[in-house]
């Protein structure tokens, strides 16, 4: 399914997160929104015992950021830097997830979320974060 409206990839992203019982991969890419729930669901999925890593694109970090990505170390959360990353993208339990790409057709980008539950997508997915983790290095 296709979604270009911001709310809604928030809250499909926010419900798959939320639903996570094994998993959690993360493309992490500018430009960068930190939202406090956002935040909170991730940790409450690691303190649920839900794997979770996050691959950041290299780049400049502002305060708020930083911050926010030690919180995350320390509740477990780990963490690498990859010189670029080709997209936004979350898996979920290696089944469900949600590609982000900026929309090139229109004059102000803005991002268009492909969100997808498919074992198969969701395997290739996966198999693209796991080849970006074992060349990144870690935070």
């Amino acid at each position: 399914r296709i979604v270009g409206d911001p709310v809604q990839i928030a809250a499909q992203y926010r419900r798959m997160l939320a639903e996570t019982q094994s998993e959690y991969l993360e493309f992490s890419r500018p430009p960068y929104a930190v939202d406090p729930l956002d935040e909170q669901l991730v940790k409450q999925a690691r303190r649920r015992g839900v794997s979770c890593r996050l691959l950041l694109q290299a780049g400049a970090l502002d305060e708020q950021h930083l911050r926010r990505l030690e919180e995350y170390s320390a509740a477990g959360i780990q963490i690498r830097r990859a010189e670029s990353l080709p997209m936004k993208l979350a898996v979920f339990d290696g089944r469900q997830g949600m590609i982000a790409l900026l929309d090139p057709v229109v004059t102000r980008p803005t991002w268009t979320a492909v969100i997808f539950d498919h074992a198969g997508l969701g395997e290739a997915m996966k198999g693209l974060f796991e080849d970006h983790w074992s060349r990144a290095i870690p935070l």
